[in-house]
């Protein structure tokens, strides 16, 4: 397995996730044996000692190489990875610290989404251990070979220096038949019945939880297999039926 983004001392692999499709781990590679940063924290502005290099990383489950998920561990390439020329502005203080990996359940807007602790800096506040997040594409056929990542944002709402160290993102407790919903993911009976006259013109039109079988399935509404999704308009991204809800794919067919 090649580690040389975090060096030769990098070799504990640890906190697996599977991507929503069940078709990639991500996980982490770290120089500690507990994973967790040895549990440094850090006030914030304070320079970052005693943490140990860690960095995210993904494999695809039929016969992939593990690979490191460049952009959001701060490079804009895995060639710049592997020469550790990163885009941060920040340069090597915002690289090699990033801990427990989680992924969000399902699909949204077209990719999977991550999350993670890390040491960095946010914006004018130094350096502080807080939480990020970072998109990965969903891959039409199912394959995960090439890094997929998107660069990482800060998650708002976090106390300074509190030295937040693990998220993990689910879905709210569903809607029974006939509540309020703005899409199936909301219901308990996997659809949101929502009027063509109310849809027409609102952004996110509110419809009624039902588990009444539609035509076809919306986006975000459940499925069993992909046939269950409504077809996409010609040109627009292709549907695939994820973790058992439609979802959209930033890939036009």
């Amino acid at each position: 397995m090649a580690c040389s983004a975090t060096g030769d001392a990098a070799k504990y692999p640890g906190w697996p996730f599977y991507l929503p499709d069940n078709k990639a781990l991500v996980f982490a590679i770290g120089a500690a044996a507990d994973f967790s940063g040895l549990g440094v924290g850090v006030i914030a502005g304070s320079p970052v000692t005693g943490a140990p290099a860690s960095d995210l990383f993904f494999v695809d489950v039929v016969g992939g190489q593990p690979k490191v998920l460049a952009k959001a561990m701060g490079f804009a390439s895995e060639q710049d990875a592997q020469s550790g020329t990163t885009y941060s502005p920040f340069g090597a203080e915002d690289l090699h610290h990033a801990y427990y990996p989680t992924v969000a359940p399902v699909a949204a807007g077209g990719y999977f989404w991550i999350f993670f602790d890390a040491i960095r800096h946010y914006g004018n506040q130094g350096v502080q251990r807080q939480i990020w997040g970072a998109a990965i594409d969903v891959s039409a056929d199912g394959t995960y070979t090439t890094d997929a990542s998107h660069p990482a944002f800060y998650l708002t709402g976090q106390e300074a220096g509190s030295g937040n160290q693990r998220a993990f993102a689910a879905l709210d407790p569903c809607e029974k038949d006939g509540e309020t919903c703005t899409s199936g993911t909301d219901c308990c009976g996997g659809f949101c019945f929502v009027k063509e006259s109310d849809s027409e013109f609102a952004t996110e039109p509110v419809g009624t939880c039902t588990a009444d079988l539609p035509e076809c399935a919306k986006i975000n509404d459940r499925c069993t297999n992909t046939d269950d999704c409504c077809p996409p308009d010609p040109g627009a991204p292709k549907i695939m039926c994820i973790a058992g809800f439609c979802a959209v794919l930033q890939v036009v067919e």
